[in-house]
This record gives C-alpha cells, structure tokens and sequence, in this order.
C-alpha cells in the first residue's frame, strides 16, 4: 500500500513538471488588484556612497470596462500611484506621491496609456508570446522602461528574456515561477539632461493562472546614469532590490457600508461619509488637538484606540490620514503643523494595532479647504484631520 502511494504520488510530480499553461492577463472589474512594493536602495552620486533609500509604493489596477481594438480583448483599468517612504525604519510612512493614469492591457501584456504618462513602469508588467509554457521554456518580448530625471522623461525599448523555472501548486492552484530579465546600454540622442543609461535587471515572478495575474515578485536592479556636461553632478547609481506583493480584492459595496455604520457608532463628534468610489472618509475637525499643538487631547486618543480596533476586522482596507488647517498664519506654518498633526494619528493608529504598512500620513496645510476661509466658522471646519478608508488602493 505505501509502495502505491509512492508511485502516484511520483507520476503526480512528473505529471505537474510535465504541466503546460497559457499565461494570460485575466483581470476582472469584480476586483480591485493591490500591489505593495517594498524597495531598498543604495545611492551612489559620482562614484561615492550617498545615502540608502527605504520606500514602499502601493498600486492599484482597478479594472472598470472591456474594449476590443482591431479585434483583440482589451482591459481598461485605473492605475492608482502612491509613494511612501520614511526616514528611519519603523516609523510612519510618509505619502509623497499620489497619481493616476488610465490603461489598457490586453491579455499578452501589450499595454497602451491613454495619455501621456511616464507610468506605469513598463519594466513590471511582464509580456507573454500566447503560447503555452511549461518548466525550461524560454521566450522574448519587447519591454519598455522610462527614466525621469526632472522634467525629462526618456522612454528605453529593449529585448525582455524570459525563462520558466518551475510550476507548482500553491493552496489548490498552479502558479509558473519565471524570470525576466533586462539588460541594456542607451544611449541617449536628444537629452536635455541624461546622457546615457545603463539597466541591469532581473526579476522572478509567481504567476497564479488561474487568477491571470501574479501573485508576487522579487527585482535586482542596477541602474547608472551619466549626465551631460554642465548639469549637478556626472553620474547616478541605483543599486537595490524591490519586492511586490499583489492582493486580490473583491469589491463589496454592502461591506463598505457595514464598516461606515461601525464607525458611526465610535463617537458623535465624528463625521463619515458614505462609501464612493470604493472610498470611506472620516472627518474629524479640530477637536483632537489645542490651538498651535499636535498633541492628541487623552480624551480622544481612546476614541481613536476604538477606530483602530473596528478598523482591524477590514483587511481589505488602506488608511491614510491627511491634515489640514485655516489659512491663519504662514503656509509655512501650517504645513508643519498639518503633518504632526496627521503623523500622531497615525502613530496612534499603529500603536493600537494597526499593521504600519497599511497607514500613511500628510499634511495639506491651509491648501484643500472645505469652504472659504471667509469667517471664524468656516476656517473651524477646515481645521480638520481626515482619515481615508481606502478599499484595495
């Protein structure tokens, strides 16, 4: 009996090694697609050791309509942007960049901006030739990567080898283990500002087929760039390793609601929005903090401890805290003030419990009111801490 057991469970093994998929892009507007890409980076400039470089980007593709062009099925999605990073480990992320970009990519990969953008980095979103693969099949496609380097935006296409390293099973599905690999000299004809570039890129990739999408990847990078005469300094270069983990999150409109009426129930002096556009808002206005302070009042710190222990049950969600002010005072000011302010918050928020990767903070100052800052009553409400409850962004 033990020797039967052996024997099918060998000619399983061989079987899956024998195994071929088609991979394909399969992305479904029920979903919102999550990417959360953890980079680590050494600096050099000029040859010399600069700094090193934490961050964390979190991307979301949320797909929302169909196309057909030239008789080929395309996706459009929403390419949703936002740059982290932090001084020091272990401390509140810091929001720095949000954008947005209309896309559509057809099943193979082939991929068209619908205006002109620099993202989303061509260099992540693999291509596929609509042939199956198994273990050691090998192929190439066309990629394209875009450099920036202040307001110059140089696009390099070049030759993508791909290799297939293994396919496995995974909690009931089959996933392809694969590498791409980049590797290019360019040099640049009509820089204002870069010279040439030099990209040196390997990245493995675990492909879930029957989710059409990859599950997550890890990239060693190595970029140089040689500047023309007369700019900063002659040379840049980036040496360090990213890791994406991608979550696939099903759009539920009844729970969003579910978790604005749990809210609710925490305090009246708290405002909730219903939920938009896979959004939840909480407005609280100057009531955890005393004039000029960004110290929370103990009062409402436990108010903010019962938020955190609501919003615990959610993992579907993201949290970024914004602060705002009046126009009282110096931009200058108020800017500094608008970050502590949402900086505590989010302290308090992953000192109760909240996951640090999942909460980022900024301050707007006196820059997005609610009304005109024209009376006493008006600058009180645009003295506020936002919190937004973002579903699968």
């Amino acid at each position: 009996m033990r020797f039967t057991i052996l024997v099918i469970a060998f000619i399983f093994l061989f079987l899956s090694n024998l195994s071929a998929f088609l991979l394909s892009y399969k992305l479904s507007t029920n979903n919102i697609y999550r990417l959360k890409v953890y980079t680590k980076q050494d600096i050099y400039i000029d040859g010399l050791f600069f700094r090193t470089v934490e961050a964390m980007s979190k991307i979301t593709l949320q797909p929302y309509a169909y196309r057909e062009i030239e008789g080929r099925n395309y996706v459009v999605f929403k390419y949703l942007f936002y740059y982290m990073n932090r001084t020091q480990k272990d401390i509140e992320y810091k929001l720095s960049k949000v954008e947005e970009v209309d896309v559509i990519v057809g099943p193979d990969g082939d991929m068209k901006v619908l205006k002109d953008s620099y993202l989303p980095p061509r260099r992540g979103i693999p291509s596929f030739n609509n042939s199956s693969v198994a273990k050691g099949s090998k192929w190439q496609a066309v990629g394209e990567d875009v450099f920036t380097e202040k307001d110059e935006i140089v696009k390099v296409r070049s030759v993508v080898n791909y290799y297939v390293d293994d396919v496995i099973m995974k909690e009931g599905k089959n996933f392809v283990v694969f590498n791409a690999d980049y590797n290019f000299f360019f040099n640049n004809p009509n820089g204002k500002y870069i010279k040439d570039i030099k990209l040196s890129s390997s990245t493995k990739y675990n492909w879930n087929v029957v989710e059409g999408i990859f599950s997550e990847y890890r990239e060693i990078f190595d970029i140089t760039k040689t500047y023309l005469p007369g700019y900063v300094y002659n040379s840049t270069r980036h040496q360090g390793s990213s890791v994406g983990i991608m979550e696939i999150i099903p759009i539920n409109i009844a729970k969003q609601y579910k978790l604005a009426r749990e809210i609710e129930k925490i305090s009246s002096e708290v405002s909730v929005s219903p939920p938009e556009n896979n959004e939840v808002k909480i407005n609280m206005s100057d009531i955890l903090f005393d004039l000029g302070s960004y110290t929370i009042k103990p009062n409402y710190r436990k108010m903010l401890e019962n938020l955190a222990n609501v919003l615990k049950n959610y993992t579907e969600i993201d949290i970024l805290v914004e602060g705002h002010t009046d126009d009282v005072g110096t931009r200058e000011f108020n800017l500094v003030l608008s970050e502590n302010r949402a900086k505590s918050v989010a302290n308090v928020l992953i000192q109760s419990g909240i996951r640090p990767d999942k909460v980022s903070y900024r301050g707007y100052g006196p820059d997005k009111p609610i009304l005109p800052n024209i009376s006493d009553e008006n600058r009180a409400k645009n003295r506020r801490v936002e919190i937004k409850l973002i579903w699968g962004k």
